[in-house]
């Protein structure tokens, strides 16, 4: 299907920016092209890692507050380390630099999962996806999130054998991919 962009703007700019679109697009159905309006959050990629710590047989998660999941009633996610790419950054990188500020662990090691997109009706992102092993001795520094960011994150370790439980509970869908990914090929 070809589609041409007939006119795009940004319409909004802060710590999130939105553009807007106008757009022709041949149908799936060959029928004259449609023209319509679109609108994307765009405010770059982002990673998340599944750290599995071998000597405690558990998982490393976060837990903090999140104000857009507020809105809807959730106010405290535990879900795994992530962050967002900054320009100059590679995205493991950024999945060694959030897992020391977030938890205090130093990644040596990463594994890509895969990469996928957050919300790809709305928004650009893209998260890039990882899995590392740390051991306890691997815990060098407090964590817990940067000051300057106002960040209070709490670490919380998850042992495997409560994880099959405690993914009924996960409502962030990276995390969910994450613990997939190891059971289909950890476990």
């Amino acid at each position: 299907m070809n589609y041409k962009v007939i006119k795009e703007e940004e319409v909004y700019r802060d710590y999130l920016k939105i553009r807007k679109a106008e757009i022709e697009q041949q149908t799936a159905r060959q029928e004259a092209p449609i023209t319509f309006t679109r609108q994307a959050l765009t405010h770059g990629d982002a990673i998340g890692i599944l750290i599995y710590e071998k000597d405690s047989d558990s998982f490393l998660l976060t837990k903090q507050f999140r104000y857009p999941t507020s809105i809807n009633g959730d106010f405290w996610m535990t879900e795994i380390p992530a962050g967002m790419v900054d320009k100059g950054e590679t995205p493991e990188e950024t999945a060694k630099r959030e897992t020391m500020e977030e938890l205090g662990y130093n990644i040596k090691e990463l594994t890509h999962i895969g990469t996928y997109y957050s919300s790809p009706g709305s928004s650009t992102e893209r998260v890039y996806m990882y899995f590392s092993e740390v051991t306890s001795a691997d815990k060098i520094a407090k964590g817990g999130g940067l000051d300057i960011e106002h960040e209070d994150i709490e670490l919380i370790k998850i042992p495997v054998s409560e994880a099959k439980n405690f993914i009924t509970k996960i409502n962030d869908f990276k995390t969910m991919i994450g613990f997939q990914w190891f059971f289909l090929n950890k476990s």
